[in-house]
């Protein structure tokens, strides 16, 4: 009953010390006197600690703690130590915060032994690690798997069943010491893994990786590099399109990675003879211009293997070929049995005609009309200032932003950067989309493709009768007074830019009563990975985009089946803004509203257009759907920046 009394009194001196602490805060006085504990050097079992103060407070509590925890009845200001361990003292006394002496040891200070684990070298899943403590004291283990603690893992003998960096620590009382890292891997693949054929390869091979197991484990993953590069996963097989040394890694779940030997992909040898492919430019489908001629001067029979984007569209022994489809087209003149060949220089063709539009890039996705809100935001993002409610009509949007080969079989070819620019190896040039361009080429865009669907261009310069000139040529260059001077034409029902309003509604998916609709930060998800193609950091640092552009569709789309208009290149609107700078967010506010189908501002010194949703390179807020910037326009062409098309429901 005493021992018990005794306990419940120190419980008592805790909680008021405690009490001290917290009640009084941080306006309670420090004490102002230094408390030590004597002796602190030399320290033995069953010695006399005291705890010397030099202050002139008159101290009510002492507390004796050994290894940060209170000792049970030691509340005099001094004690007699009975075992080892790291002590220290804490005082208080009435209106001043507790204090705490610095720890004394009493005992050894190290551990008399260290600690080894065995085995340490070639160490695979599944091997037992052994523990050995070459000290005299009873110690305890604690195994830790990259520094964080193993659950459980508390006797000598270890069996680690994942990878990575393992070590143990052993203690006694107070003391420890931990062993050296010991790296545990995965057993090796036992199998064998090859690639076929393996000698004489040349460009445009299919290379076939095969996997011979050694008992029951199963390949997941396929991994093809040329050089140190990856350029293909998730399958056996792969068309080697460029010279150089080719492997192959696969991986087995609880196994390492297994890489093949290289095999060597050489180009093809060259013929005797030049060829040239004519003519580079000016093949017009639909037009009586509509063939292309190849001109080979060697000596051998050869026959003709034409090309659209490197992809063959059709073989010949006559040197003609009529394209079908505007874009880039090349030649190949090869020997038969033989891997001698040459290729052409590319020529783009263009088109006159509907048939020659790739239809797979060119599709439009019907939009329903409805009202929202116009800069609200859903999920993520800021709401703007001004936040009209706006009603649109119905209208039809690109289901993917203009790519280079609907640019291409329109415009002829388009500038060199969309060439030279890095592109991930197994994915289409020609489905990226379109960049470097003019603003005013945008709109000459629009007009030409409208002439070839049989529509009436909606963009020109007024002349003095009330008539508009559509050809850029007339429309005075790229300086702001001449873009601005711009109009869309009354009545024409051709294609577009977004406006405004048009993007964001398309990118939040169209109308929200719609049954299944919901409302994203991003345009269909609220996940940024899943819809967009982006970056952490500005130009090009982190995120998905590994610093590029790529090809469209390769993502999730939106409720309407709209794809990537959340980053991958930013994309421009029709509306103007006095934004003088590039890259900042836009400065025109919204009008307060209610509006409907607005286009936004028709007069005053705009020199940017407002681009929208985020591009490859660029970092956060771009990509919400309702974050906005302006772009300046005059003459200038946009690395990042391309466009998305629009018509008008009666289409």
């Amino acid at each position: 009953m005493r021992n018990r009394a005794k306990l419940f009194g120190i419980i008592a001196i805790i909680a008021v010390i405690v009490c001290m602490a917290c009640e009084q805060g941080s306006t309670v006085p420090e004490l102002k006197g230094n408390l030590s504990i004597a002796p602190n050097t030399d320290l033995e079992v069953n010695m006399e600690l005291t705890a010397v103060y030099n202050g002139t407070e008159k101290i009510s509590i002492y507390l004796w703690n050994k290894n940060g925890k209170p000792i049970p009845g030691a509340i005099n200001n001094t004690y007699t130590v009975t075992d080892v361990g790291i002590y220290t003292v804490s005082i208080s006394a009435e209106g001043f915060k507790p204090k705490t002496s610095d720890p004394v040891t009493v005992g050894p200070s190290t551990i008399s032994g260290t600690v080894s684990i065995s085995p340490t070298e070639d160490v695979r899943t599944g091997t037992v690690l052994t523990a050995t403590y070459s000290g005299t004291e009873t110690v305890t283990y604690q195994w830790r798997k990259g520094g964080g603690v193993i659950a459980g893992a508390t006797a000598n003998t270890f069996t680690p069943t994942e990878p990575g960096i393992y070590t143990v620590t052993v203690s006694w009382e107070y003391l420890s010491v931990t062993s050296s890292k010991v790296e545990v891997r995965y057993p090796e693949l036992p199998g064998t893994i090859t690639i076929t054929p393996n000698s004489g390869v040349y460009i445009e091979t299919e290379l076939t990786a095969a996997y011979t197991p050694a008992g029951s484990e199963e390949v997941a993953t396929y991994q093809w590099r040329r050089g140190t590069g990856n350029v293909g996963t998730n399958s056996y097989k792969y068309t080697a399109n460029t010279a150089g040394s080719y492997t192959v890694t696969v991986s087995a779940a609880g196994y390492n990675p297994m890489t093949s030997a290289a095999v060597n992909v050489q180009n093809f040898p060259q013929l005797s003879g030049n060829l040239t492919l004519s003519p580079a430019t000016g093949v017009v489908i639909g037009s009586d211009n509509d063939t292309l001629t190849a001109t080979y001067t060697g000596t051998e029979t050869v026959t003709y293997q034409w090309k659209r984007y490197d992809v063959v569209v059709g073989e010949t022994p006559t040197p003609t070929f009529k394209p079908v489809l505007g874009g880039r087209y090349n030649v190949t003149v090869r020997v038969e049995g033989s891997n001698s060949r040459r290729t052409s220089e590319p020529s783009r063709v263009t088109t006159s005609v509907l048939s020659g539009v790739p239809a797979d890039v060119a599709e439009m996705i019907s939009v329903s009309g409805g009202t929202f809100q116009l800069g609200q935001a859903l999920g993520g993002g800021v709401t703007q200032t001004v936040a009209p409610m706006v009603t649109l009509s119905d209208f039809k949007i690109g289901k993917f932003e203009v790519t280079l080969e609907l640019w291409e079989s329109v415009m002829g070819q388009a500038t060199n950067g969309n060439y030279t620019n890095a592109i991930d190896e197994g994915e289409r040039r020609e489905k990226r989309p379109v960049a470097y361009l003019q603003f005013g080429a945008m709109l000459e865009f629009c007009n030409r493709l409208s002439v070839i669907y049989g529509l009436k261009p909606t963009y020109g310069v007024p002349n003095e009768d009330g008539t508009y000139n559509t050809d850029r040529a007339g429309w005075g260059g790229n300086e702001v007074n001449a873009l601005n001077a711009i109009e869309m034409i009354p009545g024409s029902n051709g294609f577009r830019l977004p406006t405004e309003a048009q993007w964001e509604y398309a990118a939040k998916g169209g109308n929200q009563s719609a049954p299944g609709w919901e409302g994203f930060a991003y345009s269909g998800s609220d996940n940024l990975a899943e819809v967009g193609w982006y970056s952490d950091g500005e130009y090009g640092g982190g995120g998905n985009a590994n610093g590029r552009i790529h090809e469209v569709g390769m993502l999730k789309p939106n409720f309407l089946k709209i794809y990537d208009m959340t980053g991958n290149i930013a994309e421009f609107c029709w509306n103007k803004d006095s934004e003088p700078n590039s890259g900042r967010a836009a400065l025109t506010p919204y009008p307060a509203g209610p509006l409907t189908d607005p286009i936004g501002p028709t007069s005053g010194n705009n020199p940017s257009r407002v681009c929208r949703g985020g591009a490859a390179y660029y970092p956060e807020p771009t990509y919400y759907n309702v974050y906005r910037y302006a772009q300046r326009v005059w003459d200038m062409s946009f690395n990042l920046f391309g466009f998305r098309l629009v018509l008008p429901d009666s289409n």
